[in-house]
């Protein structure tokens, strides 16, 4: 490391504050590496224990935010989530932002870069990355398992969508905060993923997906 560089991040560190690579205003520019005209602090993160029962209910029901990306400087946030027996997480891209998961409890199905891409199985302890910019998609292939799993997003954005699209309701909508958030649905991969890994049901990334026609498309209002 740069001595300069160095010497900046121990004297933020020690007084508390963590240094971060550009003020909120030009981070949500998405600047170039190197383009930030300045520096911003934020405070450091408070020690807490969350339990295997605590943490805030998503309001899907379907599991729980155990570390919000509030707590630690907006960097990362953690979700711990359940998905049922054969049902499927509706294929998606998000890109702004990597996530992974790790599996606590069951095995998940993964495909990445949609029909003809990488389809690879995860079992409990399993760790995966979901770099962004890939469409993927994963699930659980069990008959009486519920998965289990733990969701981990880089920045607030993951975050945010959730907290919107949870009360979201109907195609557009749904589609509009889904966007709005950088998530974007490949629905047209829905039925092809159904039938062949023998999925029963689909779930959306805390989305309430509208009801699907004959050909597997969302039902337009």
């Amino acid at each position: 490391m740069e001595r300069r560089h160095f010497l900046k991040t121990a004297a933020a560190t020690a007084s508390g504050a963590l240094l971060t690579a550009c003020g909120e205003s030009e981070a949500q520019e998405k600047p170039a590496i190197g383009a930030c005209s300045r520096l911003a602090t934020i405070p450091a993160a408070e020690p807490a224990i969350i339990g295997p029962d605590e943490g805030e209910v998503i309001p899907d029901g379907d599991g729980r935010y155990k570390i919000r990306a509030a707590q630690l400087g907006n960097y990362w946030s953690m979700m711990e989530l359940t998905l049922a027996p054969r049902q499927l997480l509706a294929p998606h891209t998000h890109d702004d932002y990597d996530q992974a998961v790790y599996l606590i409890e069951g095995e998940l199905g993964f495909e990445f870069g949609g029909e003809g891409g990488e389809v690879v199985y995860g079992g409990a302890g399993s760790y995966v990355v979901k770099p962004r910019g890939l469409s993927h998609t994963f699930w659980n292939p069990s008959d009486s398992v519920t998965v289990r799993y733990i969701e981990l997003s880089a920045n607030v954005t993951f975050e945010k969508f959730v907290d919107e699209a949870s009360s979201a309701e109907g195609f557009v909508e749904v589609e509009s905060t889904s966007r709005k958030h950088g998530v974007v649905f490949h629905y047209d991969q829905i039925p092809r993923l159904l039938r062949e890994h023998n999925l029963t049901s689909i779930k959306g990334s805390a989305a309430k997906l509208p009801p699907l026609d004959e050909n597997g498309l969302p039902e337009r209002p």
